[in-house]
C-alpha cells in the first residue's frame, strides 16, 4: 500500500527540494505539498497521512498550532516539525507539543532521509496495533447466538452500522442494548473515535443539560470550573443515550435540536458549538406509546427512531443459552484463574429452562457465580440448582423477586464463607465495590456470627 506523506512549508522552494529527496530516495510514497497551514489542516482532519512534516513559522497559522489542532484531531498522528532557527527550546516545545522529531534547516538530505524512515516505520505499527485493537475489540462485542431471532438483529447492525443515522434500540433489561450499540460504532466509519454512554436515569435532576452540553465556570451554584459536556466529548463518535425515556420533558427540545442540527450551547455560554455526533437511544420501555400518550416528545421519539433494533429476550432464544453459557464460562474461567471448562448435562438443561427475567445479564451473574465458587474443571449448578429452581419448580410457589432474594442471600454467604469473612477479598470475588456488599449485608442481615 502507497505511504501519504503530507509536507507544509510556505517557502515553494522547500517544498519542491522535500518532494524531490523524498519520492526519489524512499519508495511506494505519495507526497503532497501545501503552502499554507490553514490547507493543510482541512486534508490533515479528511484524510489518512503516514507523516506530516511541517516548517514552524509560517504566516496565519504557525507549526506549533497546525501540530497541536493534528494532535487534538488525530492523537496518533506521526509528525516531524522543520526549524531554521534551532535551539534547544524550540524542539523541546515541538516534541512536548506531540511532535514524533523534528528537522533542523538547511537540510541534510541524508539525515532527512533517515528520520523520514524512521518516522513512517513507526506509523506502521500504530497503524497494525490501532487494526489489532479494533479486531480484539470487535471480538469483545461480539453479538452471540445463532438463533433466527439474534440473527436478524446481526443484519440489522451490519445494515445500519455504516449509515450516519440514529438507532433506537429497545428490549427488556438485561438484553444487551449497550452490546448491540458498541458493536454499531465499532462497524462504523466512526470507531476511531469515542464511544460515551450514559444512563439518563442516573443523572441527578436539574443536571441533565449540564452533562450533556456542558457548563461555563459560574454558569450556577456549584460549577466551579468549565467542563465539557457530553456531546462534545463524543464530537466525530458516538453518543449512547441509554433509558433515553428518562430524559426530562424540560430538556427534550434541547436534546431535539442537538440532534437535528448538531449544535449544543454550553448552560452560561452565548455562543452555540456545532457537533459531529451519532446518536444511539436504548429503552426498555414502549416509546412510542409514552409519546402517544404526551409523557416523551413525539418529534423527538421519530427523530431518535430512524432505525428501530428490538432485542428479543433470552426465553425467546433458548437455543442460544448453550453457546452463551460456555462463552461467560471462559471469560470468567480466565479472569478467575480457574481452570473450569465444562458444564454438566442435567446443570445445562437446568439453565435452558429457567424463566431468565434477568436475561443475558443474569446468565452471565450466575455462570460467574458458579465458576467462583467451582473446586472443579466441570460446572454441576451446585451453587444455584436450590436458590433458583427451575419454572416448574417455583410455579405457584415463590415469586421472581422472593427467588432473586434467596439467590442474593445465598450467594454472598457462599463468597463471605469461601474467602474467610473478608470483606474485600469477596466483594473482588463477586465483581463487586466493597460497599455494595456491605449494603446488601445490612439489607438481609448477613453476619459473621449466623449460623450458616
Amino acid at each position: 500500500m502507497q505511504r501519504k506523506i503530507a509536507v507544509i512549508d510556505d517557502e515553494e522552494r522547500f517544498l519542491d527540494l522535500f518532494k524531490k529527496i523524498l519520492t526519489s530516495r524512499i519508495g511506494n510514497i505519495e507526497v503532497a505539498t501545501y503552502r499554507k497551514a490553514k490547507d493543510a489542516l482541512n486534508d490533515l482532519l479528511r484524510k489518512d497521512f503516514d507523516l506530516i512534516i511541517t516548517d514552524l513559522m509560517m504566516p496565519e497559522m504557525d507549526g506549533l498550532e497546525l501540530l497541536r489542532k493534528a494532535k487534538e484531531a488525530k492523537p496518533n498522528a506521526t509528525i516531524i516539525v522543520l526549524t531554521g532557527y534551532p535551539s534547544i527550546e524550540t524542539s523541546v516545545t515541538a516534541m512536548k507539543e506531540g511532535a514524533y522529531d523534528y528537522v533542523e534547516k538547511p537540510i541534510n538530505n541524508d539525515a532527512l532521509v533517515i528520520k523520514v524512515n524512521k518516522a513512517l516505520e513507526r506509523a506502521q505499527l500504530l497503524r497494525e496495533r490501532e487494526n489489532l485493537s479494533q479486531i480484539v475489540q470487535g471480538r469483545r462485542f461480539e453479538i452471540i447466538g445463532t438463533s433466527k431471532a439474534i440473527q436478524t438483529v446481526k443484519q440489522l447492525v451490519e445494515k445500519v452500522a455504516p449509515q450516519p443515522v440514529s438507532v433506537l434500540i429497545e428490549g427488556e433489561s438485561g438484553t444487551g442494548k449497550e452490546l448491540v450499540a458498541r458493536r454499531i460504532h465499532l462497524l462504523s466509519p466512526r470507531r476511531s473515535s469515542s464511544f460515551v454512554a450514559v444512563n439518563c436515569a442516573a443523572i441527578p435532576e436539574g443536571l441533565f443539560e449540564s452533562e450533556l452540553f456542558g457548563h461555563r465556570r459560574g454558569s450556577f451554584t456549584g460549577a466551579v470550573s468549565e467542563r465539557k459536556g457530553l456531546f462534545e466529548e463524543a464530537d466525530s463518535g458516538t453518543l449512547f443515550l441509554d433509558e433515553v425515556d428518562s430524559v426530562p420533558k424540560e430538556s427534550q427540545g434541547k436534546l431535539l435540536r442537538a440532534i437535528e442540527m448538531g449544535e449544543i450551547r454550553a448552560i452560561g455560554s452565548d455562543k452555540p458549538r456545532f457537533v459531529d455526533t451519532r446518536i444511539i437511544a436504548a429503552t426498555k420501555k414502549n416509546l412510542l406509546s409514552l409519546a402517544q400518550s404526551g409523557q416523551f416528545r413525539e418529534d423527538l421519539y421519530y427523530r431518535l427512531n430512524v432505525v428501530k433494533i428490538k432485542i428479543p429476550p433470552l426465553r425467546e432464544r433458548r437455543e442460544d443459552i448453550p453457546q452463551l453459557a460456555y462463552y461467560f464460562l471462559k471469560i470468567y474461567s480466565q479472569k478467575l484463574g480457574k481452570n473450569v471448562t465444562k458444564i454438566s448435562d442435567s446443570f445445562m438443561r437446568s439453565l435452558i429452562s429457567r424463566r431468565w427475567e434477568g436475561n443475558i445479564r443474569e446468565l452471565e451473574n450466575l455462570i460467574a457465580m458458579e465458576v467462583a465458587l467451582s473446586d472443579s474443571d466441570t460446572l454441576r449448578g451446585s451453587y444455584s440448582e436450590t436458590t433458583l429452581p427451575n419454572e416448574t419448580e417455583f410455579s405457584g410457589n415463590i415469586t421472581y423477586k422472593q427467588a432473586r432474594e434467596e439467590f442474593d442471600k445465598s450467594y454472598i454467604r457462599s463468597v463471605l464463607a469461601r474467602t474467610g469473612w473478608n470483606i474485600s477479598k469477596a466483594a473482588k470475588l463477586a465483581g463487586m465495590k466493597r460497599q455494595s456488599l456491605q449494603y446488601i449485608m445490612k439489607k438481609y442481615g448477613i453476619r459473621r456470627d449466623e449460623n450458616i
